[in-house]
């Protein structure tokens, strides 16, 4: 590729792989920060062990920190870490995968009252269609 010219197609699912990526990660600490907020002592060892400031009334919530638009967590930081041994980040990493466990209990309630079980975007049921 030549100074000023456009980056090609390899180079832009590049980008979109690394940004789909980062968004997961930011999901899975935002999950994660979120299921640690009622728990002060839970809530101290974080801090202690990332040295990261949490808004605790934003992770209660679910809502971006302070630090997400400039901040892009790596698979070796404490935060992600931590994230992945609670089983937010199963799909990529060892652990109990929690996510798997919450759609389980989402399918099992959905069973109960005769509804069709879901998965999330981009699964594909038995016969190789996407679920609802």
């Amino acid at each position: 590729m030549s100074a000023g010219s456009p980056p090609g197609p390899a180079a832009a699912s590049s980008t979109c792989s690394l940004s789909t990526s980062t968004v997961s990660r930011l999901a899975s600490r935002r999950l994660f920060l979120h299921d640690i907020s009622a728990c002060p002592a839970s809530r101290a060892a974080f801090e202690i062990l990332t040295g990261l400031p949490v808004d605790w009334d934003r992770a209660a919530r679910c809502l971006p920190q302070a630090d997400e638009p400039w901040r892009k967590p790596a698979a070796r930081d404490p935060a992600l870490l931590l994230a992945g041994e609670n089983g937010w980040l199963g799909e990529f990493a060892h652990g109990p995968d929690k996510k798997a466990e919450l759609l389980a209990e989402v399918n099992q309630w959905r069973a109960e009252r005769g509804l069709e079980p879901v998965g999330w975007a981009g699964e594909s049921g038995e016969e190789g269609e996407p679920q609802q």
